[in-house]
């Protein structure tokens, strides 16, 4: 049965749904439409159930899968009960050695925002419960230790086996686009469709010197953050609240200054914004 050629790995929040619809457009790649199954995520793997995922691929096909949770690795906090704690070793030992793997990075706290933000959207986050104090399990700050996870890639994959992109955004959506057709020797394809279109919206926020402001359009949002007494304001004609306010952003600079300083290397500095 027909193995994949590579996988998008992550980071959650970072553009992996993007670039998923984007290459399934692709007439040479093959990859299911559903996105995140987490097979080498738990501790359980079951190879066969993920192959099986490929069964319908064309022949000489480029087959690729996307999982958002495979980048986050081990030593970083505590985990979810099922999660396996060595997913690139546990990859390499079910797929091979030859695999290629696409890592999309947003900056780190900005990352943590995002998801913060999130789980809020899908209920698995009140947002009465602050960015610092949501469980850990949820991997808030832990997803964006980027440094420690690209090293615990790279002691199954070398360097050139994995391609390290920024987060999409209407100025470098093609570049990305491209850069990725070269790492998997695709052809030129020019029919990429909606290339500056998100996948999930999410809630509408403003980054101000105070904090991070939200908008109210949510009855559960305004009703949760009553507890927390968070201040409002009127900006683009809309009521906003402080969700996160300026020293939790400052906690999570301190605690990702590292990993943003790796992210600016790769990025900041480069062609890639």
């Amino acid at each position: 049965m027909n193995s994949p050629d590579f996988l998008i790995i992550g980071a959650q929040k970072s553009g992996t749904s993007w670039l998923h619809r984007q290459l399934r457009q692709h007439p040479d790649v093959f990859m299911p439409p559903d996105k995140d199954a987490p097979f080498f995520f738990n501790d359980c793997n079951e190879t066969l159930g993920f192959l099986e995922r490929f069964k319908n691929a064309p022949i000489n096909s480029l087959r690729g899968d996307a999982c958002a949770s495979y980048f986050w690795t081990r030593n970083t906090g505590p985990y979810p009960n099922e999660f396996n704690r060595d997913i690139s070793f546990a990859i390499r030992q079910n797929l091979g050695s030859e695999m290629k793997f696409i890592v999309m990075l947003r900056h780190p706290v900005r990352r943590s925002i995002s998801a913060y933000l999130h789980h809020i959207v899908h209920g698995s986050l009140s947002s009465a419960c602050s960015i610092l104090d949501a469980p850990k399990e949820l991997g808030l700050i832990s997803v964006s230790r980027y440094c420690l996870h690209l090293t615990h890639w790279h002691e199954d994959y070398p360097a050139n086996q994995l391609l390290i992109l920024p987060a999409p955004d209407a100025l470098n959506a093609a570049h990305i686009l491209s850069a990725t057709s070269r790492f998997l020797t695709l052809a030129a394809h020019s029919n990429f469709q909606n290339k500056e279109e998100k996948v999930f919206e999410g809630l509408e926020r403003v980054f101000l010197d105070d904090g991070v402001w939200v908008a109210l359009n949510d009855q559960t949002l305004i009703h949760d953050t009553k507890a927390r007494n968070l201040p409002w304001t009127e900006l683009r004609g809309k009521k906003f609240i402080r969700l996160i306010h300026r020293s939790e952003l400052e906690v999570m600079q301190n605690e990702l200054g590292e990993d943003t300083n790796l992210y600016d290397e790769l990025f900041l500095k480069s062609q890639m914004v």
